[in-house]
């Protein structure tokens, strides 16, 4: 349908940015707009982060199946909207087109249909009298997109003005988001990169394939919308820079490819929680796909037999690390014992026939441990029996004694190790299992070159796996019980998590004592070495753009932890040290080796022990232990005030009553000079002031004495973005005191 709504033609190759493409739409019905043959070019990027694995998996028509709908569950917002250049955006010139601008603003009648019984208005901040791009004045442009370039004015003599991304999502009080379906003008945004629409409930009708031909498209998200219809990808649609695309928690029936398409470049398939019908494919589906890791098709009605002996045949054997068909109705699987148990890759099909009813028995190991995640019962007729045998002499019983007291030694450090791996085997986990030797080998044996740093709780080493994929290990030092919790809270906790500002955890390994960790391999060092050390020999400045984005990116994945991820989660060590910034500078929050898991929204969490960094810790956690997720709040506020300052919070060479940045901060802002708070370093423009200056109010709002009265990290994260307004007034100004 939409492929006879919508198509383009290529009629020349980009020149300097500038496509030309000669495009014939016609509107859908009930549209205002006349039949358009315009040139289209590349210019809006609406950001959307993970593209659904699911989607590739179905290559058959699948039919409609009733299905509870998903929850409603808030998401990170939009970071702030910029005339100045985004480091994620492509550094290529381009020039503004007046076509693009009639896309965004057929995207927001689309997409504003307002619902008298839900809100009476939608996209806040989209205006048809405002350019989309224009940031003139403080509340211009349009919430949630991003442009590339600078714009000088609305007409066709734009410099260099390109929106790179789009970044919407569904928000709390009157503004419930989109209310309306996506249209194919979508694809006239030819230059967008990122797309990231989530939790929208009033998002609906079918994915245009308009999206899957946009040429510099890198992610895709639709998450938790209510999208319906078929996903068909044919040969027009190659993409090669698409890496990641998200359709979980929607409405979706079918999934089809043309399996001749190319996509090199894709790494991430996730269509869960769908209403996907079908078998599973043939590996062969999947050969053009010469990137792809990792495929989840978990809580849909994927049917039939699922022939695991034939995948080590296929070209797909060498990239995939995990398929999740969790709460499906796969019936049989086909395997060889002898490929199985030395495969790279994760099957997860719990939750299915296949797994249901599953004895443990030695004929049965495989089918259980490998693939039905150790959810079976065990057999009774094997029992532990004791035999007891008369001994003939003293120098035997003796012996034995030697014997007994070594194997008692030997059973606690293999009853500890069954300890933690039955409770990660327990545990719905997205994380290989790595093998000692093979991570031996990646550290040269834990040399001294190869290590990155070290903490309390074990060290980190660089680390290049057979594949030349280079990691971070993390061996941890389990003599204590804080060590043993670092080990397990950082699987167990964050092996799910999926966000571009979190560290990504590939794996673990359990050999021993050995306990190890393996995480991405982030390029740059953390922030605490390459802005608060003044001997940093690094050649990396951080302008204040640079810092903003870090600002930014680090709220995103801090709310992304509260709000958004599987569980609700306090992370309790929000520092400089560690927020790690890759070879683009985008910061990742890493060390969950203290986070906590917070069951419900509004509960407070009483401690026994404190934990954490002296000088980010809130005053109700320090000093009563009391913990919630406003204590990651006044951490991060800490941390806002060391980015834009330069230094670290306690400067112990300075007079007492500025030994603080809280204190300082608060004296500076009642005599007015707030900005004063600023690196002397930094060398920043009139907009850039005030940019500063809104960073540092909200810090101060972080930073307030009573929890209460903190901002919530999605305000927080609306703050730095600019989409609300700051007002320090309802400040304490006693809140310094606990910093005495």
């Amino acid at each position: 349908m939409f492929a006879e709504m919508f198509g383009t033609t290529d009629l020349s190759p980009v020149v300097k940015g500038v496509v030309d493409y000669e495009t014939k739409t016609d509107i859908m019905a009930g549209s205002s707009q006349p039949k358009l043959s315009s040139i289209r070019a590349a210019v809006t990027v609406i950001c959307l982060l993970v593209l659904c694995s699911t989607d590739l998996v179905c290559s058959v028509q699948c039919s409609n199946s009733l299905v509870e709908s998903p929850a409603f569950a808030p998401v990170p917002i939009s970071l702030s909207n910029s005339s100045n250049h985004d480091p994620r955006c492509g550094l290529w010139p381009v020039k503004y087109q007046a076509y693009e601008q009639t896309a965004m603003v057929s995207l927001l009648r689309a997409w504003n249909k307002s619902d008298p019984f839900v809100s009476p208005h939608n996209i806040t901040n989209w205006k048809e009298s405002v350019h989309p791009c224009d940031q003139s004045a403080k509340d211009s442009g349009w919430r949630g997109v991003r442009c590339r370039g600078m714009l000088v004015n609305n007409s066709d003599d734009t410099n260099g003005t390109s929106v790179c991304e789009m970044f919407i999502v569904g928000l709390d009080g009157d503004d419930f988001g989109i209310i309306g379906e996506l249209i194919p003008e979508i694809g006239d945004l030819h230059n967008l990169e990122f797309i990231y629409v989530n939790h929208n409930p009033g998002q609906i009708g079918p994915i245009p394939e308009s999206i899957w031909k946009l040429p510099n498209l890198k992610e895709v998200q639709f998450i938790n919308n209510s999208l319906s219809g078929d996903v068909t990808l044919t040969t027009s649609m190659e993409n090669s820079a698409l890496e990641r695309v998200d359709l979980s928690h929607n409405f979706l029936t079918s999934f089809s490819l043309m399996y001749s398409s190319n996509w090199p470049a894709l790494k991430y398939l996730n269509a869960s929680n769908n209403l996907i019908e079908c078998p599973f494919p043939p590996w062969s589906d999947f050969d053009q796909f010469s990137n792809l890791s990792e495929i989840s098709l978990d809580k849909n009605i994927i049917t039939g037999e699922l022939d695991i002996s034939t995948f080590f045949k296929s070209s797909i054997s060498e990239t995939l690390t995990l398929l999740s068909l969790r709460d499906n109705i796969i019936t049989t699987v086909v395997y060889a014992d002898d490929y199985v148990k030395e495969a790279r890759t994760k099957f997860l099909l719990k939750g299915n026939p296949f797994c249901n009813n599953v004895w443990f028995s030695e004929a049965d190991a495989t089918r259980c441990s490998l693939y039905c995640e150790h959810i079976c019962k065990y057999e009774r007729s094997n029992k532990w029996r004791v035999i007891v045998a008369a001994t003939s002499s003293s120098s035997t019983l003796v012996l034995m004694l030697a014997m007994l007291c070594f194997g008692i030694v030997l059973r606690r450090n293999k009853k500890y190790i069954r300890a933690l791996q039955k409770k990660i085997r327990k545990a719905d986990i997205n994380a290989k299992s790595f093998e000692y030797n093979e991570l031996r080998v990646a550290t040269k044996n834990f040399a001294p070159e190869m290590k990155l740093g070290a903490g309390a709780y074990g060290a980190v080493y660089k680390g290049i796996l057979p594949n030349d994929v280079v990691v971070a290990v993390k061996q941890l030092f389990l003599e204590t019980n804080e060590g043993r919790d670092d080990f397990l809270n950082e699987i167990l906790l964050i092996s799910n998590l999926q966000h571009r500002n979190l560290v990504n955890l590939k794996g673990y390994c359990l050999h021993g004592k050995q306990t190890l960790l393996v995480y991405e391999y982030v390029d740059n060092c953390d922030l605490d070495k390459l802005l608060l050390r003044r001997h940093n020999t690094s050649n990396v400045v951080l302008n204040w753009q640079a810092r903003r984005n870090v600002c930014q990116g680090v709220a995103q994945g801090l709310y992304y932890l509260h709000a958004s991820s599987q569980f609700r989660i306090i992370h309790r060590d929000i520092k400089a040290s560690n927020i790690l910034l890759d070879k683009n500078l985008q910061p990742k929050i890493a060390d969950f080796g203290l986070a906590r898991p917070i069951e419900d929204a509004r509960s407070v969490i009483m401690t026994q022990q404190c934990a954490g960094t002296l000088g980010y810790l809130a005053p109700e956690y320090m000093c009563h232990g009391q913990l919630s997720e406003k204590a990651d709040v006044y951490s991060f506020g800490i941390l806002l005030l060391e980015i834009v300052s330069g230094k670290r919070n306690r400067v112990l060479t300075v007079p007492e009553d500025e030994m603080f940045l809280p204190t300082r901060a608060w004296k500076l802002h009642k005599a007015n000079r707030l900005l004063d708070m600023k690196d002397t370093t930094l060398v920043i423009s009139e907009d850039e002031a005030r940019e500063v200056q809104q960073v540092l109010e909200t810090a101060m709002l972080c930073v307030q004495n009573a929890s209460e009265k903190r901002p919530s990290m999605f305000q927080v994260t609306a703050m730095l973005a600019g989409d609300a307004n700051v007002d320090v007034s309802p400040v304490d100004e006693d809140y310094c005191e606990s910093f005495a």
